[in-house]
């Protein structure tokens, strides 16, 4: 998964929606429903890449996630209260 926040997080959503949306799918849909799936998936990894190449500055929610992860705090957790 691509390590920038904005493609993470859009990937995230995008996989989630997708199933939900598709929660009721027949098994006969399954078939296209995973060659959809792998087209998004390589446009993800294709804006991943150019990001990679042309990536300037680290954008403030990478920093903010990182340092979050650094001090231990769980994914999703709220913040402490101040």
């Amino acid at each position: 998964m691509p390590q920038d926040y904005n493609f993470r997080e859009y990937a995230s959503r995008r996989i989630a929606l997708g199933f939900r949306e598709n929660m009721a799918a027949s098994s006969e849909a399954v078939p296209d429903l995973m060659a959809q799936a792998n087209v998004e998936l390589e446009s993800v990894r294709r804006q991943a890449l150019i990001n990679a190449m042309y990536h300037g500055k680290e954008s403030v929610m990478t920093a903010y996630t990182a340092q979050r992860r650094d001090a231990g705090v769980p994914p999703g957790a709220a913040e402490p209260a101040t």
